[in-house]
């Protein structure tokens, strides 16, 4: 908690998060259309009505932050059960500094997702249980997970796939485990698509094309994406930036050599083949991600592998510790500088990322549309009309992953007009008319102009600067 202070506390907002400060917002009937019924239906009724402000957001990030808290606390429980290690329980809530968990908590507009993980975790446990009475809730929780983020839902494969290691658990119960789940996830994703269905027929649903599925074609190149982007990016825990192919083949080799050494090592200590727990391992990571498997959609960001980062980082980090645990005595007094450098390094990439990416571009972009407000008014120009230019040249972006390319929002074309709008709001005006233009047709006196041209020159120079 005390390494998200500032990503929690610090006033910002990012890109689609602006539609919480609009008169009439649409993203409600985006995320049904994203065939997120429920996710709609919590935005447009607890969401909205709990923001007004960018200084609201927190509220937001609180709640994702306390429910993957508490998935990890269950999941600390369960390991302890098995386990007697603390050097594992230590490890749990590093993983939340992770740039997947970091995405879920700072990012306050998928809370959502947060919140659909802990139930589907929750209807997870709910199944393994003998009553069919919490079967059927089970089942009933993780129809509306599915419905509010079906990302989210299956990410908890993930955290399978880390107990099953972590616990020593043997192949052959846990492979029962694991159809069980399936099953569960079976049953409640048909009910999900039923209802979606029915929504089509009886609301008038339209789908976004996102949501269908690859065609029989594009499954070469389909395969070929998964191993080389949610898979090999999940293996670089803390780094955000896009890796070259040198790079991503020798972080791939690294983390799988390490598991490799884990799995031979810890096979022979539980009298069990190494491919079949390598199997299963690999399957319950599939799974964490079957969303993005099955669709044709090959967008990757950090929110999209939750999952498989988290169980990466614990097995991989927990195999090696368990080979040192088996080394000469000395080196047993490794465990604690490297746990000590996984923390600060899981801390300081926080910290970074989201000052980064996120708080430091918030807060230069409104510095600039108050400083072009503030050239209007000095001017005498009425505020009844602003017009804002679209930047001439492209803005600067970094060499990261997904939203961490971005060196800022403002680079979507649905982003200029809220922020501009968020910020006379904040001031107190409220002009007639804001209109997004490519260029100045003619000088209209009673109109304000913000040049976003000299905005994004503005960054070119701290993009040069920095690099």
């Amino acid at each position: 908690f005390l390494s998200y202070i500032k990503p929690i506390f610090s006033v910002w907002a990012y890109s689609d998060e602006y539609d919480f400060f609009e008169v009439t917002p649409k993203l409600g009937s985006h995320m049904a259309r994203d065939g997120n019924l429920i996710s709609s239906l919590i935005y447009s009724n607890f969401s909205l009505p709990l923001i007004s402000s960018a200084g609201d957001l927190w509220r937001l990030r609180v709640i994702s932050f306390l429910c993957l808290f508490l998935i990890l606390n269950h999941l600390s429980s369960q390991i302890l059960a098995h386990s007697p290690s603390r050097t594992t329980q230590f490890l749990l809530p590093i993983a939340l500094t992770l740039p997947g968990p970091m995405t879920f908590i700072s990012w306050s507009l998928i809370w959502q997702g947060s919140f659909a993980m802990l139930i589907a975790y929750v209807a997870n446990v709910l199944w393994m249980k003998s009553k069919f009475g919490l079967k059927l809730i089970s089942v009933i929780l993780l129809w509306s997970s599915i419905l509010m983020s079906p990302v989210a839902a299956f990410s908890i494969f993930g955290f399978h796939a880390a107990v099953f290691i972590l616990t020593r658990f043997k192949t052959a119960d846990f492979v029962k485990v694991t159809r069980r789940l399936v099953f569960l996830y079976l049953i409640s994703g048909i009910a999900s698509l039923l209802t979606i269905m029915i929504s089509k027929v009886l609301f008038g649903l339209a789908l976004n094309g996102r949501v269908g599925p690859p065609q029989l074609s594009d499954l070469p190149e389909k395969v070929y994406w998964v191993i080389s982007r949610p898979i090999i990016v999940s293996m670089r825990f803390f780094d955000i930036s896009s890796p070259t192919n040198i790079n991503a083949i020798v972080t791939a080799l690294l983390v799988l050599s390490l598991l490799v050494f884990g799995f031979v090592i810890q096979s022979k200590n539980l009298s069990e083949s190494i491919f079949s727990r390598l199997i299963l391992f690999s399957a319950l990571i599939i799974l964490s991600i079957t969303p993005i498997v099955i669709t044709w959609s090959n967008q990757i960001e950090f929110r999209y592998i939750l999952g498989p980062s988290v169980a990466f980082f614990l097995v991989t980090v927990g195999l090696t510790l368990e080979a040192i645990s088996e080394r000469e005595n000395f080196l047993k007094y490794a465990h604690l500088p490297f746990i000590l450098l996984i923390l600060f390094s899981g801390i300081m990439s926080i910290n970074n990322h989201v000052s980064g990416q996120f708080i430091s571009p918030y807060k230069s972009k409104i510095d600039f549309i108050q400083s072009e407000l503030l050239i209007c008014q000095n001017k005498n120009r009425s505020l009844e009309k602003v017009v804002i230019l679209q930047a001439k040249t492209t803005y600067p972006s970094r060499n990261n992953i997904g939203i961490f390319s971005q060196s800022t929002d403002m680079a979507s074309p649905w982003v200029p007009i809220p922020s501009v709008k968020y910020v006379l709001k904040t001031v107190g005006i409220f002009p007639r008319e804001i209109t997004l233009e490519e260029s100045l047709t003619n000088s209209d006196l009673n109109s304000c102009t913000v040049d976003l041209e000299k905005y994004s020159q503005q960054l070119v120079k701290l993009e040069s600067f920095s690099g």
